[in-house]
């Protein structure tokens, strides 16, 4: 039990390096097929939220490096709803189907 929280929390750290990327790239670019380049506020927002998806997984990892139970613990319930919030800040940028 003991070498799975590290596992998992490397797992973590992985996705969250992977998602941060993935918007820094394409905050300027066709995201989803909606251009970002022409809303501003979207282009902005993308941008933030791959600068703090990076932070959360540098924060984290030297939470899992610091070997201290509560850090790491509150890190991973941040990192948690940062990436479940995420999608729904980014489908308000979508225009809305009848």
């Amino acid at each position: 039990m003991n070498i799975l929280i590290p596992i998992l929390t490397i797992i973590l750290i992985i996705i969250l390096l992977i998602l941060g990327g993935y918007l820094l790239k394409y905050r300027g670019k066709n995201f989803f097929g909606a251009t970002t380049a022409k809303n501003q506020t979207a282009s902005k927002l993308l941008g933030w939220s791959g600068y703090l998806l990076l932070i959360l997984a540098a924060v984290t990892l030297f939470a899992l490096l610091s070997l201290q139970m509560f850090f790491l613990v509150t890190m991973l319930v941040i990192d948690a709803i940062f990436v479940v919030l995420l999608p729904f800040i980014v489908l308000t940028f979508f225009p809305k189907s009848n």
